[in-house]
């Protein structure tokens, strides 16, 4: 029944009208006060924000904080793009991947591409949940060159453990962009995943931003773009933001992709090595 109702909810619009409002600049005696009790609630370490609390007049602003840069070194290898929990990792399976035990979704549904998809058949995958307490900002996993750039527009659920339980292919249901990183692990797929209150997802590379309007239509859109010339990216460069929490996703070919002691079920860090580390 709660499903039901919540079908009904314009998850887009309601999403959109979250994002503006966490824009809104706080009245100055009223900022550092609201900001805190959402910090307390949420866990967040101002021990590693780059700006203390007091500095911060908007909940978007709080969101979107800077680390100091040395609280996460940047490992060697194959790194994790954001901080958040690891909640699924695996070898890709008949092209599918787990999205909770019970429930599996297709890499080709992921990235509404067949031909995209048959790349990371056999391969790799690793998927991290942001709570709203987390850093925001989604980083290169890799040294590369983006060379492709899809935006699949759709729903907005959320993407918290009761959703996952219940709605089939949600990360294939929801709004989503895709950063295609040639490396020299092969090509990488970051996968952002939308959600419920997730303003937007905004690109560092580009001006693309998600979840636009009109709000009450059903989004089925596609916008696939070459990058001519390929960006650059260094590991660890920020490559994307999200306005509030969410989900990611990496796709790995076959065989290029080796879990190292880093990739397990966790919290996990951006900077972290994901790969196992090669043999001196």
């Amino acid at each position: 029944m709660l499903q039901f109702l919540f079908s009904l909810v314009p998850k887009n619009l309601l999403s959109a009208t979250v994002g503006a409002l966490a824009q809104v600049k706080l009245p100055a005696r009223l900022a550092t006060p609201l900001l805190g009790v959402f910090s307390r609630c949420y866990g967040i370490n101002f021990d590693e924000s780059k700006q203390p609390l007091t500095e911060f007049k908007s909940l978007s602003e709080l969101f979107l904080r800077d680390l100091k840069p040395w609280v996460r070194p940047i490992d060697d290898g194959v790194v994790s793009p954001v901080d958040g929990r690891l909640t699924q990792c695996g070898p890709i399976e008949d092209g599918c991947l787990v999205q909770v035990k019970g429930k599996r979704y297709s890499v080709a549904s992921l990235l509404k591409d067949e031909s995209s998809a048959a790349r990371f058949r056999n391969g790799y995958y690793i998927t991290i949940y942001l709570a709203p307490g987390d850093y925001h900002h989604i980083h290169a996993p890799v040294d590369g060159r983006v060379v492709r750039t899809r935006h699949i527009e759709g729903a907005l659920w959320p993407v918290n453990e009761w959703s996952l339980e219940r709605i089939d292919e949600l990360f294939a249901v929801n709004e989503r962009v895709v950063s295609f990183i040639e490396s020299s692990v092969g090509m990488v797929a970051l996968v952002m995943v939308g959600a419920t209150n997730v303003g937007s997802i905004r690109l560092s590379y580009s001006d693309l931003r998600a979840n636009q309007p009109p709000y009450f239509r059903r989004r089925t859109g596609v916008n696939d773009r070459e990058e001519n010339p390929p960006i650059p990216l260094g590991r660890g460069e920020r490559i994307a933001s999200f306005h509030l929490g969410s989900s990611i996703v990496l796709l790995f070919e076959p065989q290029v992709f080796r879990p190292g002691v880093g990739c397990r079920l966790g919290r996990v860090r951006y900077g972290e090595r994901l790969d196992e580390k090669e043999s001196s």
